[in-house]
């Protein structure tokens, strides 16, 4: 409701009062289906595998991309017709070519740049799998961890036996090694402030 208003009172207030309320009626529900799609809150308890639950969340990450996006694609249709068929109900005569333009231009940034920037934002605040990969990135091109990191701890937890599988996760199985490890790249991260 908060997004529909969010979209729906500007475009009420300085263009039309039914394309403003029809727009914002059509954008609160484009936003809810994003934002309620696929997201199920994941049990950990149940979770074998730390790759199957990644797996999982990146599925899920997908899917609320994916259809904000055919979402943003539909709602951009949607305010091109709505602008023909208030201009064809207010002046029978025809649509001025620049009125079409305006609703085609909103369309258009709205399919192309904003429902699929919303929907990545629901997606990051659904999921984990975009924080991971983000994160991942960011570490490994630092050189502070491998590129494939879950193979890497996978094989530190089954062939080495130096991390042990809990639930969903992996924690040391030695704390003396994780207190020796975090001392020594301590140097390489920024210092707080």
């Amino acid at each position: 409701m908060g997004t529909g208003l969010l979209v729906g009172i500007p475009v009420g207030t300085f263009l039309d009062p039914l394309g403003g309320s029809s727009l914002g009626l059509a954008t609160g529900l484009i936003v809810w289906l994003v934002a309620g799609w696929g997201a199920v809150p994941t049990d950990v308890t149940t979770a074998v595998q730390p790759s199957a639950l990644l797996a999982r969340d990146r599925r899920v990450f997908g899917r609320i991309v994916c259809t904000g996006t055919v979402a943003g694609g539909i709602l951009g249709l949607i305010l091109l017709v709505l602008a023909s068929i208030m201009k064809t109900a207010a002046d029978p005569d025809g649509i001025p070519l620049d009125y079409v333009l305006v609703y085609a231009g909103v369309g258009l940034a709205v399919s192309v740049w904003l429902c699929p920037a919303l929907a990545a934002v629901a997606a990051f605040n659904h999921t984990a799998w975009g924080e991971f990969v983000l994160t991942r990135h960011h570490l490994a091109r630092r050189r502070l961890v491998p590129h494939d990191l879950m193979a890497f701890l996978a094989d530190a937890h089954e062939q080495h036996g130096v991390l042990r599988q809990v639930g969903p996760s992996y924690q040391f199985r030695h704390i003396e090694l994780q207190h020796q490890l975090a001392a020594r790249y301590s140097t390489l991260l920024p210092a707080s402030r």
